[in-house]
């Protein structure tokens, strides 16, 4: 089965690329480890703040704390220094209960909630964390590290407001706090309030220039604005500052990757796979940069790697069956669009890249119900609706196809292929004017695809201004150069115009792309036919009847033949010609079977359009008798009536031009 012509659009999400999750930079989760009050003839290995061995302090801790005759207050002095120690051990549980106990010794002491606090945050309970730094705030309201850290656990339990509050509090109380700016512009980042997040980054690093966590989010808050340039200086400083800095490198990547720059984009995304080379999201871009470049066999490579790293990727077998479908292998693409659904039964992308796979395999039914539940789904995206308006088109529905198309305008008005498609129908009803209206909005909105300037082509042919048609084939074919129909569909044009070298060597090159192309033998034997050169048109006519055996091409040959002074073969022919419908009475009246008057009337048909096409065809083989009998005057009038009673883009219209041509008379 043939592909369809297809102008369907592949669709991706967030521009085809898979951006990875800022992580917050929290750092303020860290226990006060100064000195609280002096410890009264204390062990100076517990309590005092230089360096101590870890293992040395608990003991000397211990032996504080199990010494009845130790005041209170050392006592709850070594339960604050031991606790410590665990919490530098990441022993959280052990931290835990020293900070307890120095609070049962003396709960009006805020440190022992703080840093109780803190050690619940590292062990993910954001809740207690919050109640204990809570009464360390209650104990000591203007102390902005207690702010800060509750800021964080908020920040961690996604209570985005709460945390804007305590870092703005922090803030408050130490206006030189870089870390609760930091987070808060996260926060900002996330709310999608960029110019707010940009305004603390700067703050940051107002702070310290060199924080590379604050140029890495400042970026992306530009990159988030749309403002490519900045985020680019602020990943390259970062990438200068640290140059492995995998977070920068990704996002570099992304931004070139966004600019069409895909050989930095894929330098960087090589500089990420070294450093994490299990991230699946990093080979899918990579992939997606090596697709930019044109080189599916490595984008496929990628891919796959994305895939055998996470196979429920959707996003990657989603961008995997477009490269196949691409690659023309359309059962492939179809598995890994059937993957992507099943992983995202609501993912719209892979039901639209289905549909259009489906109509390239010429099963627009099944293309018709992928693109309706991709409308389901995003009822606002225009794209599914020219899709199936175009598919539409193809079955002949033109009524729901124009509203398809209407729609994907009204959703989207710069939607070029909105304009092909409506295009595609007033063609199909025979408005040309429209048409050219439509394709001609199309290509302005930077539809430049080859297929839009031929389906122009073909409407110029239609109106018969030939050299606008010959333009716009010469620009498709500029586009796609292996393109047949294009060299065909031009020559046809050229030949009409009465350039039959130019004609001829465009049908030769359709005919080395596609040596199954019915129509480019039948408008070289044409040529040949009308220029006399009737060996070289016996042989195209022939071949014709290879690859296409049919009525016309025993019509054809038969002309040949006995234009060449040789018997003809029609009637041999009929055994395996369809007599029952038309042409059955040209091929009967050129065997003498029916007169010209009733192949005529038998032209005769309700559908106007049908009517002109038989009658246009009638004319024109009867006029190819006329001449073969001697009726040169008869044969004349027949031709005339042919060329301005057939339609343009009939091969019966431009053998009556080429006829009156040789015959030096002006239509």
């Amino acid at each position: 089965m043939k592909r369809q012509r297809s102008f369907s659009i592949l669709l991706e999400t967030a521009n085809g690329q898979w951006r990875r999750s800022c992580r917050p930079v929290l750092a303020g989760c860290v226990l006060l480890l100064a000195s609280m009050l002096p410890a009264l003839a204390a062990s100076s290995d517990c309590v005092g703040g230089g360096e101590v061995d870890q293992t040395v302090r608990i003991q000397a801790c211990t032996h504080m704390i199990d010494d009845a005759t130790e005041p209170r207050r050392n006592r709850i002095i070594a339960y604050f220094k031991r606790g410590n120690v665990w919490a530098a051990r990441h022993d959280y549980d052990r931290a835990i209960a020293d900070f307890s106990a120095m609070i049962d010794l003396d709960p009006t002491e805020a440190n022992g909630y703080y840093n109780r606090g803190i050690s619940w945050i590292f062990k993910g309970d954001q809740d207690k964390a919050i109640a204990d730094l809570s009464k360390a705030i209650d104990l000591d309201p203007k102390n902005g590290e207690y702010y800060y850290n509750r800021g964080v656990a908020h920040s961690y339990k996604g209570d985005d407001d709460l945390a804007v509050a305590d870092y703005g509090k922090a803030i408050e109380f130490n206006p030189k706090d870089a870390r609760a700016f930091h987070n808060r512009g996260l926060i900002w980042s996330r709310k999608g309030d960029y110019d707010r997040a940009i305004d603390d980054f700067n703050h940051a690093l107002e702070l310290n220039s060199n924080d590379v966590n604050s140029l890495n989010s400042r970026a992306d808050a530009w990159a988030g604005k749309g403002d490519s340039v900045r985020a680019l200086a602020d990943y390259e400083e970062v990438i200068s500052l640290d140059p492995s800095n995998a977070h920068a490198h990704y996002r570099r990547g992304n931004v070139r990757m966004d600019k069409g720059y895909f050989d930095g984009a894929i330098s960087d995304y090589d500089a990420v796979v070294a450093a994490d080379p299990k991230d699946a999201s990093i080979r899918y871009n990579r992939g997606r940069a090596w697709w930019g470049k044109g080189n599916l066999d490595r984008a496929l490579t990628d891919l796959d790697a994305s895939i055998s790293l996470d196979p429920k990727f959707a996003l990657a077998y989603n961008s995997r069956g477009m490269i196949w479908a691409n690659k023309k292998d359309d059962d492939r693409a179809i598995a890994d669009y059937d993957q992507a659904i099943m992983l995202n039964p609501s993912y719209v992308d892979p039901y639209n890249n289905r549909g259009q796979t489906w109509a390239a395999k010429g099963e627009l039914d099944r293309a018709i119900l992928d693109y309706g539940q991709a409308i389901r789904l995003a009822p606002t995206m225009a794209i599914p609706f020219a899709n199936r308006g175009y598919a539409l088109v193809g079955k002949g529905e033109l009524d729901h196809a124009i509203a398809d198309c209407d729609q994907a305008i009204t959703l989207d008005p710069k939607l070029a292929i909105g304009y092909f498609c409506r295009g595609a129908v007033w063609s199909r009803r025979g408005d040309n004017d429209q048409a050219i209206a439509d394709f001609t909005a199309a290509i302005a909105l930077n539809l430049t695809k080859p297929l839009v300037f031929g389906a122009r082509g073909s409407v110029w042919s239609r109106k018969g201004d030939f050299n606008s048609a010959i333009a716009d084939y010469s620009r498709a074919i500029e586009l796609d150069g292996k393109n047949a129909a294009f060299y065909s569909n031009r020559a046809g044009n050229l030949a009409t115009k009465g350039d039959y070298a130019k004609a001829i060597a465009d049908y030769d090159q359709a005919i080395g792309l596609d040596p199954k192309l019915a129509n480019a033998y039948r408008g070289r034997g044409v040529v040949h036919f009308y220029a006399g050169t009737l060996t070289e048109a016996l042989g195209d006519f022939r071949q014709l009847t290879a690859v296409n055996p049919d009525s016309y091409s025993a019509i054809w040959s038969e002309l040949a033949e006995r234009r060449n002074g040789a018997p003809g073969h029609l009637r041999e022919a009929m055994g395996r010609l369809d007599m029952t419908k038309w042409p059955a009475p040209v091929v009967r009246m050129l065997l003498g079977d029916e007169t010209p008057a009733e192949t005529l009337a038998a032209a005769e048909d309700p559908n106007p359009q049908t009517r002109q096409g038989q009658i246009c065809e009638a004319n024109l083989y009867a006029a190819e008798l006329d001449r073969l009998q001697g009726h040169s005057d008869d044969a004349l009038r027949l031709y005339k009536l042919a060329e301005s009673g057939c339609p343009k883009t009939f091969v019966e219209y431009r053998a009556a031009t080429m006829a009156l041509q040789m015959l030096h008379v002006s239509p």
